[in-house]
């Protein structure tokens, strides 16, 4: 019965850590008008987020006036900066646009440097962008409107709200490059984004040398969620935002994104029908209360060190500096030393057991993630192309099964080791390995060191009295030695499911973190093995049983529609063209266009905006027309050409894309007289993708600087947002469990100069 009691206690900790980290709820129109209202805020956005506002587009003009009149209503001093900006967005990739950020200040009383607050207002060709970052843009009126009900501040409030960042971060760019003296100018910058349309926001990244930034945040939010680790594996990923520029340009900031409902990321489904008023709630207390605060703060003359931080339980934010996370592990290691000497006296020690224990916690981890991926591959064999995309309910029932599965396959390699060799000495041999890891990760990644050092603090000293005590009392002693283990573990596992997703990355991500806590819990779990034969079956049905509730939910709705992806390329000079889709097969819809059994491979070569695996199929050739080249100048001096070109799209198409061979010997470019710094050589032995978004119906120039004499044969393509208006097609309409997006439609041809 003890037993029964201790799992259900477990498992009671973990839910109850995963609950806790909720938005705070929305606050309506009756708030007082000095605080922050999720309903008034997504009032404030509502005529802007109706329909997609990307880049360059007529509803994106619209929304531009729109909020330069919103904000000009809230008594804020605002004017708009018009640019061109260039980025560098990948090894050989350039993506340039025009754009216009809109800038809004509220002058403070003494200003030292302003709190800048910044938000995007583009959105994706394909989605309203109501979350992504209709959210943001929200957050941000709404809290200029509840600043000025209030006391004026010290410092200077500026609201710079981006253009192009779907499209390379390139608003964020042109404001960097327009002010030279921004890290002068401001003293810290607070990004607001959503990667979903729901869930906690969490403060994910900040900036070096974050000790001050993070005292703040944790002593002015009201709900701070945050974690060290998390900005540390964030720092490690692809993934960039509007804070990467600016703190590139040495400003210091703060990042925060809520990511649950991913499924509506980037899709028509981004609407505010789908947005949770709790979500922008929790956004709007952290712009209000850090607005105030860094609005009436002395910013300090030098950074502090980097602070580890993270939350036991809930909005309660835990931080220190990162030689505290030293000291526990010394501490950790007297604790290992005591519990040795214990178990040596009582004649619980024997060599081998702490040999075996130590490969057990590698074994552990391994059996957790052989057996979570073999149910994984058994269960998308029976789902197949029917697994939902992101965090949903039917997801979440597959995740808890998988989970349950590695937690029977960990109790029957526990109960293996301990048959093997008795108990102590494996458990604290398992320690041991958890303790070194514990020491490589605390040296390598500092961010992540909390999750380490806490639970193994927490094992041994609840091991030390669990050793001198028998049954049901030991039993206790190691149960609360593995709560901070669940309380820390548990949330990381849930916010991994919701980061990831269902796929292979996120279950090795999941399984191992899995694999990490119940090794750390090793003295509870060599107790708990010990009824192996009741608690394995239990584990293994409960398994299944989620799985199959999981597997039946898992089914294309108005809800959760089946995605599919279509686009149209043209090749102007052979005149031929195709239907191409990133779909893992055509379904009813897109197999009118693809064919039921449309070839499998690389986009061919006139196609420009990937080379990635594309299904495709003959599509009708067009009579569009090709976008032109004209050639301005071309000089050259000393090995040394400089061309200047003109590109245009006599169709209208927003966006122009130039490929270069990897032997143009490309040094330098410019667009529209922009330079770009091309860096490296990363890349090398890849072809040039230059990509303009937003070209005006006069066309772009390029000036290219190249150490080849000449000709450059390249190949040029315009591309706009909708497919072609074609005869027949589509023969039926996508049904409403269907999601079509990322339609698009090139034309592409040879040109050299």
């Amino acid at each position: 019965m003890a037993q029964v009691l201790a799992w259900l206690a477990a498992g009671l900790v973990a839910v109850l850590a995963i609950a806790a980290q909720q938005p705070p709820g929305a606050l309506g129109t009756a708030a007082p008008a000095s605080r922050f209202s999720a309903v008034r805020a997504i009032a404030a956005v509502r005529p802007i987020v109706q329909r997609p506002h990307p880049l360059a587009s007529a509803e994106h003009a619209d929304a531009r006036r729109y909020l330069v009149q919103a904000l000009r209503s809230l008594g804020a001093e605002v004017h708009v900066e018009t640019a061109t900006a260039a980025r560098v967005i990948a090894p050989r990739r350039v993506v340039a646009g025009t754009v216009h950020n809109i800038i809004a200040t509220l002058p403070g009383s003494a200003n030292q440097r302003a709190v800048m607050l910044s938000a995007h207002y583009d959105s994706v060709p394909w989605g309203p962008g109501a979350a992504d970052d209709g959210a943001g843009v929200a957050t941000l009126l709404e809290t200029v409107r509840a600043l000025q009900a209030g006391p004026r501040l010290k410092n200077d409030v500026r609201v710079v709200l981006t253009d192009g960042e779907e499209d390379g971060l390139l608003g964020a760019s042109a404001y960097v490059a327009k002010h030279p003296d921004l890290a002068q100018q401001v003293g810290v910058v607070l990004n607001f984004e959503a990667r979903g349309s729901s869930g906690v926001v969490s403060m994910f990244e900040t900036s070096a040398g974050n000790g001050w930034l993070i005292d703040a945040l944790a002593a002015a939010a009201p709900y701070p969620v945050a974690s060290s680790l998390a900005y540390t594996l964030y720092t490690m990923l692809p993934n960039d935002t509007d804070l990467t520029v600016f703190k590139h340009a040495g400003l210091a900031g703060l990042n925060f994104a809520f990511i649950g409902g991913f499924e509506d990321y980037h899709t028509p489904h981004d609407t505010l029908a789908r947005l949770d008023a709790d979500s922008v709630q929790h956004m709007g207390s952290y712009a209000l209360a850090l607005a105030r605060h860094f609005g009436q703060t002395t910013y300090p003359e030098a950074r502090q060190p980097d602070r580890v931080y993270f939350n036991w339980l809930g909005a309660h934010l835990v931080d220190y500096p990162g030689w505290v996370s030293w000291l526990l592990l010394v501490l950790a290691g007297g604790l290992l030393s005591a519990v040795m000497l214990v178990a040596l006296r009582r004649d619980h020690l024997r060599f081998m057991a702490l040999v075996i224990g130590f490969a057990g916690f590698v074994l552990l981890v391994a059996v957790v993630l052989a057996s979570m991926f073999g149910a994984w591959w058994l269960l998308k064999q029976a789902i197949g192309s029917h697994l939902l995309h992101g965090d949903t309910a039917s997801n979440a029932w597959l995740a808890v099964g998988l989970l349950l599965t590695g937690i029977a396959a960990a109790t029957l390699a526990q109960r293996g080791l301990l048959a093997r060799r008795g108990g102590s000495g494996v458990v604290i041999g398992m320690l041991c390995g958890f303790a070194l890891l514990a020491v490589v990760a605390s040296g390598l990644l500092p961010g992540a060191s909390y999750l380490f050092a806490w639970p193994l603090v927490a094992a041994l000293l609840g091991l030390l009295p669990a050793m001198r005590s028998h049954g049901g009392v030991a039993l206790a002693w190691t149960w609360l030695a593995a709560v901070p283990a669940l309380l820390l573990f548990a949330p990381l596992i849930a916010n991994l499911w919701i980061a990831l997703g269902m796929n292979d990355v996120g279950l090795a991500a999941i399984a191992l973190v899995l694999g990490l806590l119940l090794a750390v819990a090793a003295p509870l779990l060599a107790r708990l093995a010990r009824g192996w034969r009741t608690a394995v079956p239990v584990l293994l049905l409960a398994a299944a049983a989620c799985l199959a509730c999981g597997a039946l939910r898992s089914q294309y709705s108005v809800a959760h529609p089946q995605r599919d992806s279509l686009r149209y390329s043209l090749d102007a000079d052979r005149g031929e063209a195709l239907w191409l889709s990133h779909d893992a097969a055509p379904d009813h819809w897109t197999a009118q266009y693809l064919g039921a059994r449309p070839r499998r491979g690389r986009a061919p070569d006139f196609n420009l905006r990937d080379d990635a695996s594309v299904l495709m199929h003959a599509a009708p050739a067009l009579p569009l027309l090709p976008p032109a080249m004209r050639v301005v100048d071309d000089a050259r001096s000393e090995g040394v050409r400089k061309v200047r070109l003109h590109l245009a799209s006599p169709r209208g198409a927003p966006i122009l894309l130039l490929r270069l061979p990897p032997t143009a010997g490309l040094r330098s470019l410019a667009w529209n007289g922009v330079r770009v710094a091309l860096g490296g050589g990363a890349g090398a032995g890849r072809p040039w993708r230059l990509a303009y978004i937003g070209a005006p119906a006069g066309g772009v120039e390029l000036e290219l600087t190249l150490t080849v004499p000449g000709p450059v044969e390249c190949r040029l393509a315009d591309r706009s947002r909708g497919l072609p208006a074609t005869a027949g097609y589509p023969v039926r309409a996508a049904t409403d469990t269907q999601l079509v997006y990322g339609g698009d439609t090139a034309v592409t041809r040879a040109c050299a100069f």
